[in-house]
This record gives C-alpha cells, structure tokens and sequence, in this order.
C-alpha cells in the first residue's frame, strides 16, 4: 500500500472489503460487546431484578460465549444459569425451553425431551415445541 493511501486509511476512511462480504463489527469489539451484556445481565440477575425475558438471554448469549470461545466451562455455566431459570420462572415456558436446548447439548435427550413436555403444558406453542423436540432428535 503507497503512503498516501495508507495516510487516508488512518485518516478514517475504509478500505476494501476483502472478505467480499457486508462489512461487520471487529471480533474483539463484538466480543467485548457480549462480555458487557452479560455482565450486565447477570449484575441484575445478582440483585433479583432480571425478568425472564433477561434470563432467557442470559443464558442464551452465555451459551453463545461458549460456542464462539469454544469453552465447555461458558456451556457448563449456561447450563447452571438455565436451571436458575427454571427455579427463578417456574412458570415461564421459556425456561424450559432454555434449560431442554443445554440438556441437548451435554447428551441428555430424555431430560431435554421432558422440559420440552413440560413448556407444551405450560401453554407454549406446538410448533415451537415440535421445532424445538427435532432438535433434540
């Protein structure tokens, strides 16, 4: 790259986009997005005052952490948090939910299946359950 071109660069300006895709936050700036959001999550879970919406995503974005790291400990944690969730909502559908789609992940299909049995009775959706029951097959 000439020096002019690389002084426009540092002015502010972008360069191509080499990966020939829509342009997307930088890894470390997204990651450093979703390490924020889950400190806040869980700073409210701390105090009690996070809704089920807020447990739904925090232990769906703590899985995602896990994922994207590739960190069983992230998953083992989304885990616990999922079973927080259910004793914190145990009413909620959605927690069933979250806490069936981590059973899945760590094998343990029947009690996934079971959650997803209990979320039908508590009034969630059939095709949401059947979506979710084809994942766990």
């Amino acid at each position: 790259m000439s020096s002019s071109r690389a002084a426009t660069l540092a002015d502010g300006e972008r360069g191509p986009d080499l990966a020939g895709g829509p342009p997307t936050t930088a890894g470390i700036i997204a990651l450093g997005n979703l390490d924020a959001r889950i400190e806040g999550l869980t700073s409210q879970a701390t105090r009690g005052r996070l809704t089920a919406d807020g447990w739904g995503e925090l232990v769906e974005l703590t899985a995602l952490r896990g994922h994207v790291r590739g960190r069983i400990d992230e998953a083992e944690r989304a885990a616990s948090l999922a079973e927080t969730f259910v004793d914190k909502v145990p009413r909620d559908p959605r927690s069933f939910v979250a806490r069936a789609r981590l059973a899945g992940l760590f094998h343990r299909f029947a009690a996934a299946l079971d959650d997803l049995d209990a979320a039908a009775a508590l009034g969630l959706d059939r095709r949401t359950v059947d979506e979710e029951r084809a994942a766990v097959w």
